[in-house]
Order: C-alpha cells, then structure tokens, then sequence
C-alpha cells in the first residue's frame, strides 16, 4: 500500500508538472478573426459576423475584415483593442453617433483602394480612433493607419473623429497610404510618451526606433483640421569640431579645418503635401516637413505653435569631452537630399512662455543633414511665407536658414 500510494502521488505530480508546463505555451490573448457577413449590420449585432461574436468586446488581439459591398455600422465602443480593421474595396465602416462619440481601438487600421470609412454628420459628436499597440507586443512593435481608399472624419462644424496614435515604448507610428479617393482628418494627435530617452552622446548614430510617418512618397495630399506632435523620444544632436594645422610650414589662414556632425532622432517625417486648417501643434519632437529625396512639397497651415514644459535647446560637453548641442522641440522645412519645401503660414507662429532652464525650440529652413548630413552644404531650398505674426519672444529660438528664403507678412515679428 505505501508503495501504491507513492506510485499515486507521482503520477499526480507528473500530471500536475505537466499542466503547468503546458499553460507556458497557451497565448494569453485569444485571438478571433471576425468578417462581415452582409450589409447594413451594427457592430455589436452577432449576425454581423462570421463566426457570430461582437469583435473586442471579450479578447484583446481580435481581427476584423469589412468585405466589399458590406456596410458596418459602429454603434458601440468595445472594450478591448483589436489587432487590425480591414475595410476592403467596396466595403464601408461608418461611426454611428447616435447615442454620442464612438470610440475604436485597433494596432493597425488599413482602408483598401476603394474601401472607406467615414462619420455620419451630427450636432455636437466626437470619435475617437486610436492606433495603439496590444498590450502582448514586443516593445517595437510598429503602429499602423493605411489609407489608400476614402476616409472622410470630418463633417464641419459640430462632428469629427480624432485619429490619435499612442504609445509609451519605441516603436513606428505610420500615417499612411495613397489617399487615392480621399483622405481628408479631423484632429490627428500623434503621441509617444516613453520615458527610455534617445542617445545623448555625440558619437552614436540617429535612432530611428520610434519615428513617425505622415504620407508616402507619390501619395496625394493628406488634408487634416489640426495635428499635435507630442513624441517625447524625438531630439536633434548636432557637433562642430575644429582641428588646427600641425603641418610645418602652416598653410595661410584661418590655420582650421571644421568637421560637422548632425543626428535626427526618432524623427517626425513628413512626406507628401499636408493642408492643416487651424493648427500645428509641436509640443514635443523634430518635425521635418520633407525627409523625401528629390520632392518638392507644397504645404499650407493656418498656425504653428512650438514648445512645451518639456521643450529643450542646450550645448554641453558629453562623455566623450566632445562640445555640442541637442533640442527636443522643433521644425525643419527639409532635410532630404535635391529636395525643396514652401511652407506658407496663413496665420501666426508662435511659442508659449517657456521658463525652465535650458528651454527653447529650433526653426531650421533646411537642416544640416540635408544632402551628405556632415556639414551645412546642401542641394536643398526651401521658402516659408508666415501672413501672420512671428512671435517667438516667450522661448529661446535658434534659426537656421542655410541660404534659404523666409518672408513674414506680419504686423508683429519678435
């Protein structure tokens, strides 16, 4: 008997050993992909889908294939954030507003040539749209809103829908697509909100881990309400280094030679023609408004702000007892090799009170990095035009023109 229960017990333990290793293996998100199954069916209806099931309102991780000629209706927020919505040629997605704003989560978004999405309008009604990671991707894992079909989220005056990407870890956030049929936004909020900083040495490369797309190249324009730029990973280092001759004899003046280094850290790239109606906010990051090598882009915005509590401009010696200098908060017109940029301002560019210490926010008309990126030379140009007020006098400004043309039609240039 003493041996017949041992022999019971270890089989129990085996069995019990072999359950939990077992569980390693089982996904902790259990993933559904939900199609639609015909037209004019609200999302949370179970025979809008195949298999029947209301998408994300049980799993994080769900999919969701919107077929073509099919109509769904988004008449709830669910829960829980999907892994990718495809609307496909022919297919609608529709936000319902009755009942108030709807809000979607998803990590990537794609509207195919002919698909589309858009809002019904109403009075006084708000979407959300937000491209998030799932909570079990790796921290790199890129973020994703494709449109190469019609999103139309924007119904003047009273209804919109914000398209608000966020994330706290380093990874893409991608506003893209061709925009064939139309690609006209409410307020877009692109934001990353990790606290693993960027290099501060002066000898590492750019880190481009965390860079945010707006457009492809040869895509049509993408026209928005606002924009907010918020990327708290984005940062610009730039070094100058003299060396003097040591040769005998010393050749005529000025006896130095310059080396030029300039790095673009988890930029925000712009890359096709943006219209912004009221305002570009840049609390946060280094926007350049043409990384596109060889494009000439036309942009046009109602205002600019730059600058918040976190926003930085300073020189320092680093580790490497190298002189240098580093902001956070900025905009370049170009920074592409053969490329050129005119940026006109219908209203004003502006910055807040800004009174930590080492505040400010750069203006670069073209960066150094254009071209080679080891010195200030350049094939590059670009003209900003502002029809408003330049005042900058709330925060320490560095600008930077390069041999480049800017204009201020303005009552107020401080």
């Amino acid at each position: 008997m003493h041996g017949g229960k041992m022999k019971k017990n270890f089989g129990l333990k085996f069995c019990l050993t072999l359950l939990m290793t077992l569980s390693l293996y089982v996904p902790l998100v259990a993933q559904t992909t939900y199609t639609s199954t015909g037209s004019g069916g609200n999302w949370n209806d179970l025979s809008t889908w195949s298999p029947q099931g209301v998408p994300g309102t049980v799993f994080e991780g769900d999919e969701v294939i919107i077929n073509s000629g099919h109509t769904v209706v988004l008449n709830i927020s669910p829960a829980q954030t999907l892994a990718k919505v495809t609307v496909k040629a022919g297919g609608i997605l529709r936000f319902n507003p009755v009942g108030g704003g709807k809000k979607l989560r998803a990590r990537d978004v794609e509207v195919e040539a002919g698909g589309t999405i858009k809002i019904t309008p109403a009075f006084v009604v708000f979407h959300e749209l937000q491209i998030t990671p799932l909570s079990t991707d790796p921290p790199n894992q890129p973020t994703t809103f494709q449109n190469n079909g019609s999103v139309d989220f924007n119904e003047p005056p009273l209804t919109n829908c914000v398209l608000r990407f966020t994330r706290d870890t380093k990874g893409p956030q991608r506003l893209i697509g061709t925009g064939a049929t139309r690609y006209d936004l409410g307020p877009v909020v692109m934001q990353n909100l990790s606290t693993s900083l960027p290099p501060t040495d002066f000898q590492s490369f750019a880190e481009l881990d965390a860079t945010q797309v707006i457009g492809e190249a040869g895509g049509s324009q993408i026209s928005m309400q606002l924009l907010v730029i918020d990327n708290r990973v984005g940062q610009v280092r730039g070094t100058r280094k003299l060396y003097t001759w040591t040769t005998s004899p010393s050749p005529p003046p000025p006896f130095v030679s310059v080396s030029y280094r300039y790095r673009e850290d988890n930029p925000t790239v712009v890359l096709v023609n943006l219209n912004i109606a009221q305002t570009l906010f840049v609390q946060q990051g280094v926007m350049i408004l043409n990384g596109n090598n060889g494009a000439s882009l036309i942009h046009t915005i109602g205002n600019i702000q730059m600058g918040s509590t976190g926003s930085i401009a300073l020189e320092y010696l680093d580790g490497n007892t190298e002189l240098g200098a580093r902001h956070n908060t900025g905009i370049a017109l170009v920074s592409a090799a053969n490329a050129f940029t005119t940026l006109t301002v219908t209203g004003n560019v502006t910055a807040p009170t800004l009174t930590h210490t080492d505040e400010g926010v750069v203006l670069a008309l073209v960066s150094p990095a254009s071209g080679n990126g080891t010195n200030d030379a350049s094939s590059s140009g670009a003209i900003m035009t502002v029809n408003g007020n330049f005042d900058f006098s709330g925060a320490r400004l560095g600008l930077i023109g390069n041999g480049t043309n800017w204009s201020v039609i303005s009552a107020d240039v401080r």
